[in-house]
């Protein structure tokens, strides 16, 4: 049986790209799917279809409060409980590489509100029926830009490190519910609107492919083993900023740092890490315990 049979899960951004992905990755697990983006969604659920999925497609915007509780009603209605939410819905591939002294407090505004509000209110939109579905996991989709401060989009990387921060937070918060909260941080995909953008792909792509190991672009399909197993897998060992005991029955808080080029000899690095943190945590039952965990995760 697929690991995700009879759940329904809730892909924001879901028209294309890494978005598209994620939903025809966790339709293939088994899930049924409510594709969601202000653009047609109609090609994404044509694709699961056709791969023997279930999927359904709703129109939503995430910045606009009654268009997000009508999107949930309606996934409801038609599939359940909403068990999965994925807030992939953002503004990267179509902004234009600038200094920080040329963006305007408008575009600042548009990019946080789609980027880091769309987050806030889109799983605010959610809790309720997860509540019902009695429990649930989050993944929200940060970048790597965050960690090494890229320069010459500060409104998108400001953004994105938003969502790295609303993940641990809402991990703590939301933990009670049995509702996991995680995050991707992306490195620079080769997406659809990415493509599209002969500025970004020359200014960005050669940079990161001079850093990579395995030289070749990172395409939206090598996220889809980290946000299936990040949905799936209650047994990885982490605790967030401040809980109060180990779970070791849950996935809080983490931050899947996806880079497909790094051996795996870091993924057995990690897990020791992470087999040392378990032991330290239960002799010292710490209550302020805030380190920041970040590993490759493989497709």
């Amino acid at each position: 049986m697929p690991s995700l049979a009879g759940k329904v899960a809730l892909v924001t951004g879901s028209s294309q790209g890494i978005g598209a992905a994620l939903a025809m990755a966790l339709a293939a697990e088994g899930a049924k799917v409510v594709v969601s983006d202000v653009q047609d969604c109609a090609d994404t659920v044509r694709q699961i279809a056709e791969q023997g999925g279930e999927a359904i497609g709703v129109p939503a915007d995430v910045t606009d409060n009654q268009s997000l509780k009508e999107l949930v009603a309606t996934a409801e209605t038609a599939l359940g409980p909403v068990d999965v939410l994925v807030n992939n819905a953002g503004i990267f591939g179509t902004l234009q590489l600038k200094p920080l002294m040329q963006i305007s407090e408008d575009e600042w505004d548009a990019v946080f509100r789609v980027n880091a509000r769309g987050v806030f209110q889109a799983t605010k939109a959610v809790i309720p029926s997860m509540q019902r579905a009695g429990g649930g996991s989050i993944i929200n989709i940060s970048s790597g830009t965050v960690l090494r401060g890229a320069p010459m989009f500060l409104h998108y990387v400001g953004s994105k490190g938003a969502v790295f921060a609303m993940t641990r937070a809402m991990a703590n918060e939301l933990a009670a519910d049995d509702i996991r909260v995680n995050s991707i941080i992306a490195g620079f995909t080769a997406s659809k609107s990415v493509l599209n953008h002969p500025v970004m792909m020359e200014k960005i792509r050669l940079h990161t492919l001079n850093a990579r190991m395995i030289k070749r672009d990172m395409l939206p399909e090598d996220l889809c083993g980290a946000a299936v197993s990040g949905v799936r897998c209650k047994r990885l060992h982490h605790r967030p900023g401040h809980q109060r005991r180990w779970r070791r029955d849950h996935l809080l808080g983490l931050q899947v740092h996806h880079r497909p080029w790094v051996r795996s000899a870091t993924l057995e690095t990690a897990a020791a890490r992470c087999r040392a943190v378990r032991r330290r945590s239960r002799r010292t039952r710490t209550r302020a315990f805030a380190a920041h965990w970040s590993f490759a995760a493989w497709n």
